[in-house]
């Protein structure tokens, strides 16, 4: 009972952060949804909180049987279908503009029993000035791993930091990263050579944490990025280009 009992109050808590999360399209995304259905998305763990998201470049006109090209108006992200329960999708808005971008952030918290591979359906709404109609992106996935510990995960967690996703990218990237308590994370970004070229400090809360990470300003290269707490420093490599 007092598992069920704090499994519900997790997963409440986790559901009010979510509701005021965003995603940041990435607008060098040169395809029509970024990462592709190769690179595909990063594998949620059971029990901790998940957090990513697909850019989706919006093009400025469409081939209409007949008509031939017509502009398109607007895009309408519709839905993400094949979620496993606990993960919902959420358009950064309710329609792009044609030749822009938009993104839709898919995040929250499962359990073991949405363990596997869940196959997903990416639904979307094209609007020209004479035609609405709706196109699918089948091809994506979302792996599910299985915890072991249940909800006692969240009583022994240890200070880990996971590879940045999407790696290579252009513009954002998300690191995941948990932490053992309540404290102050430093976050610090360097080039090949040394220098210090992003520096940020970060409250982290006792369990999973996301980071989003903007190289705007950095030229394509080869980084290494650092998490500290109190105690540990955890360091890994990522690659910007595109630029």
């Amino acid at each position: 009972m007092m598992k069920k009992l704090l499994l519900t109050i997790v997963f409440a808590i986790s559901g009010i952060i979510l509701l005021n999360a965003q995603c940041t399209p990435d607008t060098t995304c040169a395809k029509i949804v970024c990462p592709d259905t190769i690179t595909n998305l990063p594998h949620a763990k059971a029990y901790a909180l998940y957090s990513t998201f697909l850019t989706v470049r919006v093009l400025k006109d469409t081939t209409v049987p007949i008509l031939g090209q017509v502009a398109i108006d607007s895009l309408n992200s519709d839905s993400i279908s094949g979620l496993p329960t606990g993960i919902t999708a959420k358009p950064n808005k309710s329609g792009w503009k044609g030749g822009t971008w938009g993104c839709v952030l898919i995040s929250g918290t499962t359990t073991n029993a949405q363990a596997g591979t869940h196959n997903l359906t990416v639904l979307a709404t094209i609007h020209t000035a004479i035609i609405s109609q709706q196109m699918s992106e089948p091809g994506y996935k979302i792996v599910v791993d299985s915890s072991g510990a249940g909800i006692s995960s969240f009583n022994s967690v240890n200070f880990e930091v996971e590879q940045n996703i999407p790696n290579p990218f252009s513009s954002n990237t998300l690191i995941n990263f948990t932490s053992p308590n309540t404290g102050n994370c430093q976050f610090v970004v360097y080039n090949v050579i040394g220098d210090v070229v992003y520096r940020q400090s970060i409250e982290a809360k006792t369990g999973a944490n996301t980071l989003q990470f903007s190289a705007a300003n950095l030229p394509s290269g080869i980084y290494m990025y650092k998490l500290s707490n109190a105690t540990q420093t955890i360091t890994r490599r990522m690659i910007v280009e595109g630029k």
